[in-house]
């Protein structure tokens, strides 16, 4: 049977599934049931345990997905994907797997199982601390800073006792917590701080419990949780505070305390929704915590009493998940197959491999600063490139095109789009159909004459936006328009004798062309005995079918003539004769 740390091993020999880091290897066999190897440098005499039943880990899939279409607002390649660049002992690391990674500012941090590198050039190039600098050991599990102070967590190796490795000038020296210091066991997997109150993740072993370690005071003497205080298991991968609020990732399950660890209650995958009872990592924003387990990231929205599972059908790109963390919408994951990352809160996930510049899909942590992502993978720490821009988006279609036909041209009117896009709109574009005549108008103008257009022949015309990001889609095409040759004003009457308004009259109608509804005419008047005629005071409404009717009471002669308001078109002369 191979190593174990509280979990039952079944007889028969189990399939290698992946290696996960030096002597870190997770076995699966036919039952589901797992052993695992934990923080084993080989020769290291530290690494038996008694074995304890199986507790329900849930679905294990070790199996990595392709990395999905990369898309933005639905439109596929609208941004670029990002890429990483791999540092490794060529660039100062103390080895090539990286266990963990922090950064503060534009220094990093970086756990190898040669010793703790830091760089403070943001990645560029690393000074490597090892057991000449204070460190327990030189396998460094994780890593944790505050202003000029860090935490390393150790392993014992066959020639170091391991520990909590504690620097207060930046890393240049370290003083060792060990199990004579309260730890619960030498073999400290993850380190977490909150002020003076220090929280070191350790492992259980031959010689000693294991379990939560916590100190008051600045990691000088520490007092230890364990199953007993409600912890799920004794091997404790990695914590997480917030408050009163420690979250321990335990291969046993997700354990919780409201109390500052002073007990814990147990999430499992039977009685929460974990993705599997095996949990390596948790983080926390609010009452949204996240845990990375071996089963996917699960995610939950009240304060762990329940977990959404999140898995490679999600875009993962594996089951297996040893990291988390969380910048506002953004979900990093660290998996057996690639950092996968979230924007939209962990519903659905991108994956990224070797193949956009990682050192391994092995990746055993991932954290975010600034907009760059570092990812600690068995072949080095990846480094993300500049992001990409953002994608920008041209203006949506303008709306409502409508088409007012002349002679030989027409006069096109548009709304404005309903979105600008990424940049103001600056230009309009209208296009008719068929012929393509164009017009080109600038802001604010939401109008535009077409000219050249063949009298008689139906158009269409459509409208296009134009941004920092290029030209939008086309409008709906308008109802067609016919232009058509200028209809030339005309006023015709006719007359009769007629009683108006009980009174012998004429009655006067009417007909017109090129004339709108409601245009104004004027009668004009002449008796016998004038020499010209008068304008009368009427005025005279052109109905919508361009008729009129016109009345006056008089017995005598008249002549009569309907002519514009401008004077400019004239009916014919009627004379209406005296009964």
């Amino acid at each position: 049977c191979r190593v174990l740390v509280g979990l039952y091993c079944p007889s028969e020999e189990l399939p290698e599934v992946s290696t996960m880091r030096d002597g870190y290897r997770p076995w699966v066999g036919t039952a589901g049931a797992l052993a695992i190897v934990v923080g084993l440098v080989v020769g290291s005499p530290h690494t038996v345990v008694a074995a304890t039943p199986a507790p329900v880990l849930g679905p294990v899939d070790m199996a990595g997905v392709a990395s999905p279409a990369r898309t933005v607002d639905g439109r596929v390649g609208a941004a670029s994907a990002l890429t990483f660049t791999n540092r490794t002992t060529a660039d100062g690391l103390g080895s090539n797997p990286v266990s963990g990674v922090y950064v503060v500012g534009s220094t990093v941090y970086a756990a190898t199982t040669g010793g703790l590198a830091i760089s403070t050039n943001g990645g560029m190039s690393f000074t490597n601390d090892d057991t000449t600098s204070g460190l327990g050991s030189n396998f460094v599990n994780g890593v944790y800073a505050t202003d000029d102070t860090v935490y390393a967590a150790t392993a014992p190796t066959s020639d170091d006792s391991g520990g909590l490795s504690i620097s207060t000038n930046g890393g240049a020296s370290f003083s060792n917590r060990t199990t004579a210091n309260g730890l619960g066991s030498n073999d400290v997997f993850g380190v977490y701080a909150v002020g003076s109150t220090v929280y070191a993740a350790t492992s259980a072993t031959l010689d000693d419990s294991g379990g939560l370690s916590i100190s008051t005071n600045g990691g000088a003497t520490f007092s230890n949780r364990t199953t007993a205080d409600g912890l799920g298991s004794n091997t404790v991968f990695r914590v997480y505070a917030t408050d009163d609020t420690v979250y321990a990732a335990t291969t046993g399950g997700l354990s919780i305390s409201a109390n500052g660890g002073a007990t814990f209650s147990n999430r499992t995958y039977a009685n929460s929704g974990l993705g599997s009872t095996f949990v390596y990592a948790v983080y926390a924003v609010g009452s949204t915590v996240y845990a990375a387990t071996l089963g996917g990231v699960s995610i939950s929205t009240n304060g762990g009493a329940s977990f959404t599972n999140r898995t490679t059908a999600n875009g993962l790109g594996s089951n297996a998940v040893e990291g988390v963390y969380v910048v506002g919408s953004s979900v990093y994951a660290a998996t057996d197959a690639g950092v996968s990352i979230s924007t939209d809160g962990g519903t659905s996930f991108t994956n990224y491999t070797t193949a956009d510049g990682l050192g391994s899909n092995n990746v055993f942590g991932v954290y975010a600063f600034g907009g760059t992502v570092y990812a600690a993978t068995n072949g080095g720490l990846g480094i993300s490139n500049a992001p990409p821009p953002p994608p920008v988006f041209p203006p949506s279609a303008p709306r409502d095109v409508v088409g007012v036909p002349g002679d030989r041209e027409a006069e096109l009117s548009w709304t404005a789009p309903a979105d600008a896009g990424s940049f103001p709109v600056t230009n309009y574009q209208a296009v008719v159909s068929p012929g393509g005549h164009t017009c080109l108008v600038s802001v604010p103008a939401l109008t535009c004459t077409i000219s050249g257009l063949r009298n008689g022949t139906p158009y269409t015309a459509t409208v296009r936006a134009l941004n920092g990001a290029g030209w939008g889609p086309d409008a709906a095409a308008s109802a067609a328009f016919t232009p058509q040759p200028p209809v030339v004003p005309s006023i015709t009457i006719t007359g009769t004798r007629g009683e108006v308004r009980g009174k012998p009259g004429v009655v006067v109608t009417g007909a017109t062309t090129g004339f709108g509804m409601g245009a104004i005419l004027r009668p004009w008047t002449r008796f016998p005995g004038q020499t010209s005629y008068t304008e009368g005071s009427s005025s005279i409404l052109v109905d919508v079918q361009g008729g009129f009717t016109w009345e006056r009471r008089t017995g005598k002669t008249i002549s009569i003539s309907i002519r514009s308001e401008d004077g400019t078109v004239e009916s014919n002369r009627l004379v209406v004769r005296m009964t």
